[in-house]
């Protein structure tokens, strides 16, 4: 009986530990990764990640810009 209880209360926190995870995993999505941090912006890993995917998007828009120029021509 102790056993029963024991593996439920275990098995029940889990539960509750993946249900908390979940819930913020969700509520977080739309904040920015900035809030709450200390340092310059210069030496930031998320700033310079940023800046690497709007170089690629760019990089894909003028390629394909040229591709449709090619296109039309």
């Amino acid at each position: 009986m102790f056993q029963e209880i024991v593996v439920i209360i275990i098995v029940g926190g889990a539960f509750i530990w993946v249900g908390v995870r979940i819930l913020r995993n969700i509520s977080n999505k739309d904040e920015d990764p900035c809030n709450g941090c200390g340092s310059s912006c210069n030496s930031c890993a998320i700033n310079d990640l940023k800046k690497e995917i709007e170089q690629k998007q760019l990089e894909k828009l003028k390629k394909d810009d040229a591709l449709d120029m090619r296109i039309k021509n």
